[in-house]
């Protein structure tokens, strides 16, 4: 790993650092203008109480957020990566296709607050286009940038294009919607996802994989100017287009990488979010209730935990599982 290598990664995460937080300013009050917001209807929204009194306080704070981080993307690959590859093409299809699917959910959320839209048709919608996109992606990872095998601790399994599509599509949107239920509290989801991309970072720096080091750096840089917007009490809230996008990016980038399984020990708390959320649905059809409120954060704040020290903890415990994901993978590489 050369210095200039160093030098260039790390100008990445300033250059993107400070891009963002230019572009913030005129996004933001461009969102308040238009009062894109999940939580304009929350006074009127009493379904879930334990909710509307832990966040009442959240109303007309506008989401869409991450469309500051997506600007960045842009001028990324418009001027500091111009030069297109398989690689880098799959990356801009899928950041294009989760941003507008993204911003299609933050607006259908608008719509289902104003109860101009069904909830039921909100959580099909998502889950058909998270399964299309996800087999897309894997079949054009297969396809077209040739990836074919995956590396199991330290054992390369090789697939065809059927198998690889549909594993793919689940393992694609399994991730995204984990993300998107992680990202509801101030600054809990970016500060994961910004710890999330360091072991890759590491990884790829250490293989001498400039392009994934690069971009992967960039992000951090992007995403920590959005944290500052972000944190409690937050100015601004990411939204779907930003945490869909996030999250494509991370999967696509652990396959890139080849460290699927370390990295499903990074992203342990955002499967253990989406696990909890999912089984509160199917025990509330049963009649019962598993949690006071799902997903776990929520939970958490439930029983007293304040809203900072939630998400405090959950950067905490991030920090271990991303140091224990690095350690697998050094484990297991030869």
């Amino acid at each position: 790993m050369g210095d200039l290598f160093l030098k260039e990664i790390t100008a990445n995460f300033l250059i993107s650092s400070v891009l963002t937080l230019i572009v913030a300013f005129p996004i933001i009050n461009f969102l308040y203008r238009l009062n894109i917001t999940d939580f304009k209807k929350l006074s009127q929204d009493l379904k879930n109480k334990v909710f509307y009194q832990l966040h009442k306080h959240k109303a007309g704070t506008p989401s869409s957020g991450g469309l500051m981080i997506l600007v960045s993307l842009i001028f990324y690959f418009v001027f500091i990566s111009p030069e297109l590859t398989t690689r880098s093409g799959l990356l801009i299809i899928a950041i294009t296709l989760a941003s507008f699917v993204g911003l299609a959910d933050d607006i259908i959320k608008l719509l289902v607050r104003k109860k101009l839209l069904g909830s039921e048709i909100k959580i099909r919608y998502q889950i058909l286009i998270q399964v299309f996109m996800g087999g897309l992606i894997s079949y054009l990872l297969y396809s077209w940038v040739g990836i074919t095998s995956v590396t199991l601790l330290g054992t390369e399994i090789n697939f065809d294009v059927f198998s690889f599509t549909i594993l793919g599509s689940l393992y694609f949107s399994s991730l995204v919607t984990a993300f998107n239920i992680t990202d509801g509290l101030d600054g809990l989801f970016p500060g994961m996802a910004m710890i999330s991309l360091l072991p890759i970072v590491i990884i790829s720096s250490i293989a001498g994989d400039y392009f994934v080091a690069s971009f992967g750096t960039y992000l951090m840089g992007a995403i920590l100017t959005f944290l500052y917007f972000n944190v409690n009490p937050a100015r601004v809230f990411l939204g779907d287009v930003g945490s869909s996008s996030i999250a494509f990016i991370l999967a696509l980038l652990t396959i890139y990488v080849d460290a699927i399984i370390p990295m499903t020990i990074v992203f342990l708390i955002f499967y253990l979010e989406f696990i909890s959320s999912f089984s509160q649905i199917i025990a509330l059809r049963m009649g019962r209730r598993l949690f006071k409120i799902a997903p776990l954060h929520h939970t958490f704040e439930a029983i007293g935990w304040s809203e900072t020290k939630v998400v405090f903890r959950f950067w905490l415990g991030q920090i271990f599982l991303s140091v224990l994901g690095l350690f697998l993978y050094f484990s297991f590489s030869v």
